[in-house]
């Protein structure tokens, strides 16, 4: 996705570019060292946060997360999509964002559940909720709004009843997935698992 953010007043005129974040493939076939929420500066090992130099007074980075059941169920569950929460703090803050997969969702190969679709919204949870194409130029911004990014995740790989019992209570205890996102795998007693994690 590409994202931005322009209409700082004088004293900061620039405009604050979002760090391109893709999402990652599969889970490694050699355990559970997938990579979620990568991004091409990860190709080139130096993974930027975000990067608002500057603009500490306009915008402030809210939430930072992965997004929970965004990686396709598969035997290799695919890597989780991300999620950027950013309020605008002052006047003027326009958002320019591009996002691909929102429409149809990243698919699954070999029996491979379907990765979760991208987001943008303005003001996510409130009555205030605004949801935003994926292509926008120019949405304002009122101080105190907030612009919601959520990137795709990728399919999963292979079906998702031979993934190993054991990466499925450890994609659970960390919050990978959700209990009601354990059931794609089949395998029963995750409830147990989760209580003791």
């Amino acid at each position: 996705y590409d994202a931005g953010l322009s209409g700082f007043p004088p004293a900061a005129r620039a405009d604050a570019v979002i760090p391109r974040a893709v999402p990652a493939f599969l889970d490694s076939p050699f355990g559970n060292a997938s990579f979620n929420a990568t991004s091409k500066q990860f190709q080139l090992g130096m993974l930027s946060v975000f990067s608002l130099s500057n603009f500490t007074d306009t915008a402030l980075v809210e939430t930072y997360a992965l997004v929970p059941d965004s990686g396709g169920p598969g035997r290799w569950r695919g890597g989780l999509g991300l999620r950027r929460d950013i309020r605008a703090l002052g006047e003027g803050v326009i958002f320019h964002g591009h996002l691909e997969r929102s429409r149809l969702a990243p698919w699954g190969l070999f029996g491979g559940g379907e990765g979760g679709r991208a987001r943008l919204a303005v003001n996510p949870g409130t009555p205030q909720e605004r949801p935003l194409p994926p292509k926008v130029y120019g949405v304002s911004l009122a101080p105190g709004d907030i612009v919601s990014i959520i990137t795709p995740g990728s399919g999963g790989y292979g079906p998702p009843a031979k993934r190993d019992r054991w990466l499925v209570e450890e994609d659970l205890r960390e919050g990978k997935i959700t209990l009601a996102g354990s059931k794609a795998y089949g395998h029963g007693g995750h409830e147990a698992s989760a209580a003791k994690g």
